[in-house]
């Protein structure tokens, strides 16, 4: 990755981890809002500084975080020079797991992404799933090969838009009989469909 783009993610990373050792001086710049809201700011026992975090009470809620830090790390520093690490590092390609070049293979597939709508719109469609395997022995514990095959309907087109296509492919069929072809039977259909205009606006 590039320098820009680790310091994109490197300042965000930084806050987080300021507010999380230093909250205070943070939480005392909001402190506005809640005395407007709520009439009510921070407890009496967080002027002890900038190291101190009480939100409710002493007794109930306190911790010094920059102390807590210091104490862990501390604690991991040491345990990591006492026991070492146990395996040696390994150095790998990111998002590869260690297994090695991604293929094809591993990619998710469209039927992978559809999956959770068709789940979820399972009563919308008649769905025939079906999975074959090809065994490799005689338990049938291993198979040399596996096929995966889905078929969906849709009922709202099996039920709505078939018999309106159906219905719409007979309309057509019988007004194509007038297509004979023949320009004497088109010459008389001009014909008459004069003389009933004439007649319809006289």
């Amino acid at each position: 990755m590039s320098a820009r783009e680790l310091s994109g993610m490197g300042w965000l990373a930084g806050l987080c981890f300021l507010l999380g050792v230093l909250p205070t001086p943070l939480v005392r710049l909001l402190e506005g809002i809640s005395l407007q809201l709520t009439g009510s700011g921070l407890p009496a026992s967080a002027n002890r500084g900038f190291l101190w975090l009480a939100p409710v009470s002493p007794q109930q809620a306190s911790y010094a975080a920059l102390s807590v830090m210091l104490a862990l790390g501390i604690a991991l520093w040491l345990s990591y020079r006492w026991l070492g690490p146990r395996h040696p590092e390994r150095r790998a390609y990111p998002w590869e797991c260690g297994f090695g070049q991604l293929t094809p293979r591993m990619q998710w597939t469209a039927t992978a992404f559809a999956m959770p709508l068709r789940r979820i719109f399972a009563d919308a469609f008649v769905i025939h799933e079906e999975v074959v395997k090809r065994p490799l022995d005689a338990d049938g514990l291993k198979a040399s090969a596996i096929r995966y095959r889905l078929h969906v309907d849709d009922l709202l087109w099996r039920w709505f838009y078939e018999p309106v296509a159906r219905a719409l492919h007979w309309s057509v069929r019988r007004v194509g009989v007038i297509q004979s072809g023949h320009l004497r039977i088109y010459l008389a259909y001009s014909f008459f469909t004069l003389i009933v205009l004439l007649w319809v606006i006289s």
